[in-house]
């Protein structure tokens, strides 16, 4: 992290601590790495008093296409998830400007949580697991469906060419076969880079912006997908192993999510770079994202069509 107070509009936080109190305290206020969705910035208030407090806002500074939601929906989901109990924290919702008027973009007023971003090679394996473990909790917990979701969708169409190095053909042609109605909440966006850690302890999960009502596998196939580009296919296994050990239950239809989850990553995954990058990932780069995505994909699609002759069988 590092201070740029610059880079928080004054008429920003002037609304912020009028949200919670804290006009005319002294803040300090700290950018936060990593995101591609939002920019968001720690805003600590009353430092150095019995009143200081710790708040997050997240400015939706990208154009809001469909992959990009309302906020009405994420308003949403941080509710039904607050009325869960699960062994880790969520934000909390302090305020939020829908339009923009008192940000200069729709935004959002949120509790800090605790824990740091950690998406280092060091200890990966662990914290894939934790991961897992965090996902079936949410799972689990069943939280009830907010009317302002949308349907998960799997987008078959593609508006970048495919490429050389992967058969999207194929694999869409396999999607095509797969059953995607649900009605559960699903996180929509879950990879490490939305968790929070102290050492390896998985203490916060983050951002709904993406959460939808659809099926639970679809969080599961998408995040291996992440786990193999930012690390590898070793730490995909460890969060599915710790994932299934946790609810007691074999992810069906697995290759076929996988596909899923990777088809979000069309054409090559270096759309996800720049966030990993700025959160210190520096030893990534395209073609090393390529090849993770190319042996994600292959190892599926191998799965996918063994599956099938199988069942042929």
């Amino acid at each position: 992290m590092e201070s740029i107070v610059s880079e928080l509009p004054p008429q920003a936080l002037d609304w912020c601590l009028r949200q919670t109190g804290g006009v005319g305290q002294h803040c300090i206020v700290t950018r936060l790495r990593g995101g591609m969705a939002a920019s968001t910035h720690l805003i600590e208030s009353g430092v150095g008093t019995a009143k200081q407090r710790a708040m997050v806002l997240r400015r939706f500074v990208r154009p809001r296409t469909p992959g990009w939601p309302p906020i009405e929906q994420e308003l949403a989901a941080l509710a039904a998830v607050a009325d869960c109990r699960l062994p880790y924290e969520t934000p909390r919702v302090l305020g939020f400007d829908l339009d923009g008027s008192a940000c200069g973009h729709p935004a959002l007023l949120l509790t800090r949580v605790p824990g740091l971003l950690n998406l280092s090679p060091a200890g990966s394996h662990e914290r894939a697991s934790a991961l897992g473990r965090a996902l079936a909790q949410l799972h689990e917990a069943r939280p009830r469906v907010p009317s302002e979701l949308l349907p998960f969708e799997i987008t078959l169409s593609q508006a970048a060419a495919d490429g050389d190095a992967i058969n999207w053909r194929r694999v869409r042609e396999l999607l095509t076969t797969l059953r995607a109605s649900a009605d559960e909440l699903v996180h929509g966006d879950f990879h490490l880079g939305n968790a929070l850690f102290e050492n390896d302890t998985l203490t916060a999960l983050l951002d709904f912006t993406c959460a939808r009502r659809g099926p639970w596998q679809s969080d599961v196939g998408y995040c291996r997908c992440d786990l193999s580009l930012l690390f590898g296919l070793p730490e995909a296994e460890a969060f599915l192993n710790a994932y299934e050990s946790t609810r007691g239950l074999r992810v069906d239809a697995l290759p076929l999510w996988d596909l899923a989850g990777a088809l979000r990553a069309h054409p090559d995954g270096s759309a996800w770079l720049p966030g990993w990058l700025d959160a210190g990932r520096a030893d990534l780069d395209p073609a090393l994202i390529g090849s993770r995505l190319a042996a994600f994909v292959a190892q599926a699609l191998a799965r996918a069509e063994a599956r099938s002759a199988a069942a042929i069988e």
